[in-house]
């Protein structure tokens, strides 16, 4: 999570490119398949949970 955040954050580089770089590297998706995603990777950082913000129990 920390290398997708760099590359969209940092670099500015778009969903499309991050995609092909997670691809490229062979590292699977949260549901272990390699395809990845732009709509998979926004919702990732989106999601508190991803970024160690959520807590347990809340709602």
């Amino acid at each position: 999570m920390r290398q997708i955040v760099t590359w969209v954050g940092h670099e500015r580089s778009m969903l499309a490119g991050v995609c092909r770089r997670l691809h490229d590297s062979g590292l699977p998706n949260p549901t272990e398949r390699p395809h990845w995603s732009r709509a998979m990777i926004h919702s990732m950082l989106l999601d508190p949970a991803y970024a160690g913000q959520a807590l347990y129990g809340r709602c």
